[in-house]
C-alpha cells in the first residue's frame, strides 16, 4: 500500500473526561502494560506497507508527541514520507483541523488516503480492505464491525447497506439502532476525491470530517462497508478503557491482536527484569519489566516500573507506570495512574462497571 497515504484523527478526547486525561488525549492512554492507543492503529498503517502518516494531534499532546517521538519505533523516521504531526490551530480548532489535512494532502503524492481514528483496539492488514475497495470500484470504503451491546450502539455510528455491501443509511449515536454494524471510523478514498469533499465542506460552514465530508455523499458516491471481524474496541469512556485492558488476560484476545506475523510497535522503554519477592503470588496478570512484587496480583494489568510490597492485595486493577502500593493495601477495581502512591494499609475499591480512578502522581 505505497500508494496510500494515512491520516490518523488523534485531536479528540473521550465523551465524559476523566483523571486519567488530566495530562493526554485518549490515544495516548496506556494499554495492556505497555502500549498506548495510537499503537494498534499506527502499527496496522505501517504492517501495511504505508509509508506516510499524518497525525492530527490537538488538546494535552505532550504524552503523545514524547511516544511518537519523530516515529523510529514504526519505522516512520525517513528524509521523505515518514512521520508528520499536524497541529490545528486552537484558536478554532474545526476549521483550522481540515487546514492542517488540506495543505499535508496536497503535499503528498499517493492516490489513495485512509483515514482512522487514534482510539480503537485492533490489529489488522489493510490490504484486504484496499482490494475490496478496488473489487467494488467504490468512492469511499468505510470498515465496520458487529456489536451486540446496545449501549455501546448508541454511541456508535450505525450503518445499513444492502446485499452489496453498498451504503444506504448511516445513523450517529441513534437512541435505538436499526442494526448491530457499528462504524469503526475508518476510511480509504481517492486523496484527489477527499480534497475535493474538504473543499466543498469549507465553502458551506461544515466542519467534521466524517459527517460533512462523507456522509452527506451517501446518495452520490459508491459508498461500500467491510466487515472487519476480529477483535475491535473503541476506547470512549472510563467503562470500555477497563474493559479493554481486562480483555487482554484473555488468550483469545491476545491471540487477536498480538500477532508474531503483524507485531504491534510501541515506543520502547528499558527496564530490567521483574523480580519477585518471597511473597509474591500472581493469578492470571498481565505484568511488565522492571516491577518488583512481593504482594498477591489477581487479573491484574501491571505496567513497567510498578513496585507492590508485602501484605497487598489486589484484584481486577491497573496499575500504570512506576506506580507504588505499601504494605498491607488492599485494591480492587482501581486504576493507579503514573507514578501514584497507595500508602500502608490503604484500602480502596470500586466495581466493575465503575472503577476507581487515581490520577496522576497522587498519594493515597
Amino acid at each position: 500500500m505505497k500508494d496510500t497515504v494515512g491520516i490518523i484523527l488523534a485531536d479528540r478526547v473521550q465523551q465524559r473526561p476523566n483523571e486519567l486525561l488530566q495530562f493526554r488525549n485518549t490515544s495516548a492512554l496506556p494499554l495492556a502494560g505497555k502500549y498506548r492507543l495510537i499503537d494498534f492503529m499506527l502499527s496496522g498503517m505501517t504492517n501495511s506497507g504505508i509509508e506516510k502518516v499524518g497525525i492530527v494531534v490537538s488538546g494535552n499532546s505532550a504524552s503523545l508527541n514524547t511516544h511518537l517521538g519523530a516515529g523510529e519505533a514504526w519505522d516512520l523516521r525517513r528524509r521523505s514520507q515518514g512521520l508528520t504531526l499536524l497541529y490545528p490551530s486552537s484558536s478554532d480548532g474545526d476549521a483550522q483541523r481540515f487546514a492542517v489535512i488540506t495543505d499535508f494532502l496536497k503535499h503528498s503524492k499517493q492516490k489513495l488516503v485512509l483515514v482512522g481514528r487514534g482510539d480503537i483496539v485492533f490489529n489488522t492488514s489493510f490490504k484486504p480492505f484496499l482490494n475490496f475497495h478496488r473489487e467494488n470500484r467504490a468512492d469511499i470504503s468505510v470498515m465496520y464491525h458487529k456489536l451486540t451491546d446496545n449501549s455501546v450502539l448508541s454511541k456508535s455510528d450505525i450503518l445499513e447497506f444492502d446485499e452489496n455491501g453498498r451504503l444506504y443509511s448511516f445513523e450517529k449515536n441513534p437512541r435505538t439502532p436499526s442494526s448491530k454494524n457499528a462504524s469503526m471510523n475508518i476510511y480509504l478514498l481517492e486523496r484527489r476525491l477527499l480534497l475535493k469533499l474538504i473543499d466543498e465542506a469549507v465553502s458551506h460552514g461544515d466542519r467534521d470530517l466524517i459527517m460533512d465530508c462523507i456522509v452527506k455523499k451517501i446518495n452520490d458516491l459508491r459508498i461500500f462497508c467491510y466487515r472487519f471481524t476480529n477483535y475491535s474496541k473503541r476506547i470512549d469512556s472510563v467503562k470500555s478503557y477497563f474493559e479493554t485492558n481486562m480483555d487482554m488476560m484473555s488468550e483469545k484476545v491476545r491471540a487477536e491482536i498480538f500477532m508474531p506475523e503483524r507485531r504491534i510497535y510501541t515506543c520502547p522503554r528499558n527496564f530490567a527484569p521483574t523480580q519477585y519477592g518471597d511473597n509474591a503470588q500472581i493469578s492470571d496478570c498481565l505484568i511488565a519489566d522492571g516491577c518488583r512484587i512481593d504482594g498477591e496480583l489477581e487479573n491484574c494489568v501491571v505496567f513497567g516500573g510498578v513496585r507492590i510490597e508485602k501484605g497487598v492485595k489486589a484484584q481486577n486493577c491497573i496499575l500504570m507506570e512506576k506506580s507504588f502500593v505499601g504494605n498491607g493495601g488492599q485494591l480492587e477495581y482501581v486504576v493507579l495512574d503514573k507514578e501514584c502512591v497507595v500508602r500502608e494499609g490503604a484500602r480502596l475499591c470500586g466495581q466493575q462497571s465503575f472503577p476507581v480512578i487515581i490520577g496522576k502522581g497522587a498519594v493515597i
